[in-house]
């Protein structure tokens, strides 16, 4: 389980940018494995 609490702007102005490191991300890890992603962050302007 990974969980990520609180972004600034200056981390991600959006949550889309985030989507797509986090795509990287699980794209580099084990296959065979169940990960789960929470998240929290009810400032990022939408989409």
């Amino acid at each position: 389980m990974f969980e990520f609490s609180r972004f600034h702007l200056s981390d991600f102005a959006h949550g889309r940018e985030f989507v797509a490191a986090l795509d990287q991300f699980f794209g580099k890890l084990p296959k065979g494995w169940p990960y789960a992603v929470e998240m929290r962050n009810r400032n990022w302007p939408y989409p």
